[in-house]
């Protein structure tokens, strides 16, 4: 946007004798071919920003355009009062030109955050705010205040922002444009969001809801007519911008709905009313304070609640994109229909999962709803070093369905879901890892496959996220032909711990009194009547790499454990290896005698130190496998506890007792 401001602000100049620039001792860089082609219509007023707003003041009413440049707070809130009584007060023709939107100086700290700017600057009579979403509002913003007499302030990025609108759009102060229109949700947006915002409507439309996006360039006056067109037609209105709840865009649409005929459900989606205490890249701070298009996405589909959107269609609904059989109605593949009776718990286990943990939760309220009124959903938090506990305690609060389980520490993924599997009260448990790569879509059709009597449920994944890579994929693929031909039970291919388990079966598994535990093995073993669901594994909510390299090491020793838990072979090659030697010996023995008689027998070392090599060899391998059995009787004969808790937020299997 900065680039498209000097570029435009150039060309007025050429066209406009009386348009000056002033700056605060910076901008230099970009303002470089200005200075020079423009000498005497630039100056540089140093570090004294107030003083450089009193001198605009005075250059205004003497008749100039003037342009008043520099970093957001240093423009706006530093000199606050010369805004006020010397620009506002004499409604003086001065362009408050602030650069660095939200957190575009994030790195610096909140001296350098401008998160405040519009609530306090959209008081002041006659000054009229405009914050362009991309560099083609930018340009045309630019020349629509350099023509429009009056005080304006101008609030731009400074990242390098990206076209969003495919041509220049038609840009008029004090009305919005609308990008795209929609029928179920209205995103109203300010500023640099808009490429969220964008980003944000393409996964709604993914999931079957059609969101209009609208562009505000304009906060102040704000277009409450385009404001009440969309409260009369939608069912959920967002106001996204990168600033303070309070005083921003948000209010503004608050205020014009409040005095609205129409109320849709709206939610105002900026930086809460904090400072910014933990400092990154504008995108983790925009994903700290819950302002990321994922964000976006969950707040829109929360606010629509059980109501299906007026725009799903079989082509995007959640279903399709995950599910390899066709979408039939609930029990129509197996002759049950309707919703169950039956009480479900669902286990979700939770580790670097903050930014997944809103939009999974109201996912799977919204299908248990539909297929298990009964339902209970725990989540295990094994020691997230993000701010899930947070999270997962503001939901809580609010739910009492929602159970908690805090870990001491992080004792890894299989005890997790054994935790969570033994705080379980329902007739059935159904798995799900917390990164959304296991759709609680496919939930219906694991409780159909269970009301026809299958006993245990399992995913599986025909299609893995495209992220991972071929030859990850392939090296996982190979884990489970590898871990079928050497297990005594038989684990299906490509089945990971995303299943419903009936109570019999989790009873059974819960009493295994085993630590190094193997869920898929265990569920394996105990047997019962099983189905398998193919689907289409999607890449993570929140973007991350599903599978790193630090991840993949980690899921060689996960492969490695698995294996000895389940498998003999190891210990039966050894006895393999022992007679091949013992043959080899042998033949050695036999070769070295006839040798001796019929020739010199072969002197030198080369051969002693191969047969010495070799069998060392057989040794160390030998002592390996046996180190990893005898590895296993150690920590069983312990006794330690599998996992500790921490504590447990509305504890469903031990209810508090009620008071007298």
């Amino acid at each position: 946007m900065r680039i498209a401001f000097v570029e435009t602000l150039s060309e007025l100049a050429r066209a406009h004798d009386n348009l000056m620039l002033l700056t605060g001792d910076l901008g230099f860089g970009v303002f470089e071919n200005f200075r020079k082609e423009f000498p005497d219509r630039f100056l540089n007023a140093g570090v004294q920003e107030s003083n450089m707003m009193g001198m605009a003041a005075g250059m205004a009413l003497a008749g100039k355009t003037v342009f008043v440049y520099s970093i957001i707070p240093f423009a706006t809130m530093r000199c606050f009062e010369f805004i006020r009584n010397d620009v506002c007060a004499h409604n003086a023709n001065v362009k408050i030109v602030g650069v660095g939107q939200g957190y575009s100086y994030s790195i610096y700290g909140h001296t350098h955050h401008a998160i405040e700017d519009v609530g306090a600057l959209r008081s002041l009579p006659n000054l009229k705010i405009i914050a362009p979403g991309d560099p083609l509002e930018a340009r045309a913003a630019t020349q629509a205040i350099a023509e429009t007499d009056g005080p304006f302030y101008l609030r731009l990025g400074k990242r390098g922002e990206p076209n969003i609108h495919e041509k220049p759009p038609l840009f008029e102060i004090g009305k919005g444009i609308v990008v795209h229109d929609g029928a179920d949700v209205a995103l109203f947006v300010s500023g640099g969001m808009l490429e969220h915002a964008a980003q944000a409507r393409q996964m709604l439309a993914e999931r079957g809801v059609s969101a209009a996006l609208i562009s505000m360039p304009t906060i102040k006056p704000i277009d409450a007519n385009l404001i009440r067109e969309y409260a009369s037609r939608v069912r959920v209105i967002l106001a996204i911008e990168e600033h303070n709840v309070i005083g921003g865009l948000g209010s503004a649409v608050a205020e014009v709905l409040a005095e609205s005929p129409h109320h849709p459900q709206f939610k105002r989606m900026g930086v809460p009313d904090v400072f910014g205490v933990r400092i990154g890249s504008q995108e983790y701070m925009r994903n700290q304070m819950g302002i990321s298009k994922e964000h976006i996405v969950e707040t829109a589909l929360a606010l629509l609640g059980d109501n299906k959107p007026k725009t799903q269609s079989p082509a995007t609904n959640e279903h399709n994109l995950y599910s390899t059989n066709p979408p039939l109605p609930l029990g129509e593949r197996v002759g049950v229909r309707g919703p169950t009776d039956k009480k479900i718990s669902v286990v979700v286990v939770c580790y670097f999962d903050e930014l997944n943990i809103r939009a999974l939760y109201h996912r799977l309220t919204n299908v248990l709803r539909a297929t298990a009124p009964d339902y209970e959903i725990i989540y295990v938090n094994d020691a997230s070093p993000d701010n899930a506990e947070s999270v997962l305690r503001e939901l809580a609060a609010q739910d009492p369905r929602l159970t908690v389980i805090n870990h001491a520490r992080n004792f890894g993924g299989q005890i997790a879901f054994t935790s969570g599997m033994r705080q379980a009260t329902g007739d059935a448990v159904i798995l799900m890892d917390g990164d959304l790569q296991d759709p609680p879509e496919l939930i219906p059709e694991f409780i159909q496959q269970w009301q026809a009597g299958h006993q245990v449920v399992y995913g599986v994944r025909r299609q893995r996220e495209a992220s991972m890579g071929a030859f990850k994929q392939w090296l996982y693929h190979m884990f489970y032909v590898t871990f079928s031909k050497l297990a005594y039970v038989r684990v299906p291919l490509d089945a990971g711990e995303f299943s419903l388990m009936a109570r019999v079966v989790v009873d059974h598994v819960n009493a295994m009194p085993e630590r190094d535990r193997f869920i898929r093995g265990l569920r394996a073993w105990v047997g019962y009547k099983s189905v398998g669901i193919p689907y289409v594994r999607p890449e993570r909510y929140d973007g991350r790499a599903s599978v790193s390299t630090r991840g993949l090491i980690s899921a060689f020793r996960w492969a490695r454990k698995a294996i000895f838990s389940f498998s003999y072979k190891p210990l039966e090659w050894i006895t393999h290896l022992a007679f091949a030697a013992m043959g080899v010996a042998v033949l050695g023995i036999i070769y070295y005698t006839i040798s001796f008689f019929v020739a010199d027998a072969p002197r030198g070392f080369s051969t002693l130190i191969v047969v010495v090599l070799f069998f060392a060899a057989v040794q160390l391998l030998s002592v390996s496998f046996i180190g990893e059995y005898v590895g296993r009787i150690f920590e069983e004969t312990k006794q330690r506890p599998q996992y500790i808790i921490r504590d447990i937020i509305n504890d469903h299997r031990n209810p508090p007792a009620e008071s007298a």
